[in-house]
């Protein structure tokens, strides 16, 4: 589901709950928009949003990796790196395993 696609179920999430709200699919759009960037910058700053029943974006940093090089025949050594984590909330983690499988 693209950006676009997800402000338009937004969009009509919100004229199904708040019919008096007037939101259209462009507002809609604005605030999917606005959200993501605003989830993407706190994660870069290194902080971690929680959203409740949903869950939670935070990073990490990796210890640094031996592997060989099989051109050189060498063990190079990979530095740390900083990853991206998102571990779901237990009660929608539960609805998911509820799911059938097809």
């Amino acid at each position: 589901m693209t950006r676009t696609e997800f402000a338009k179920v937004v969009a009509n999430k919100m004229k199904q709950k708040y019919p008096n709200a007037g939101i259209s699919n462009d507002d809609a759009k604005i605030w999917t928009v606005a959200v993501f960037d605003c989830l993407a910058d706190t994660v870069l700053k290194g902080e971690s949003v929680t959203a409740w029943g949903f869950g939670t974006f935070d990073t990490y940093v990796t210890k640094p990796h031996k592997r060989g090089d099989i051109k050189s025949k060498r063990t190079v050594v990979d530095p740390p790196r900083t990853k991206l984590r998102f571990t779901v909330a237990r009660a929608f983690n539960d609805e998911i395993s509820k799911l059938q499988v097809e």
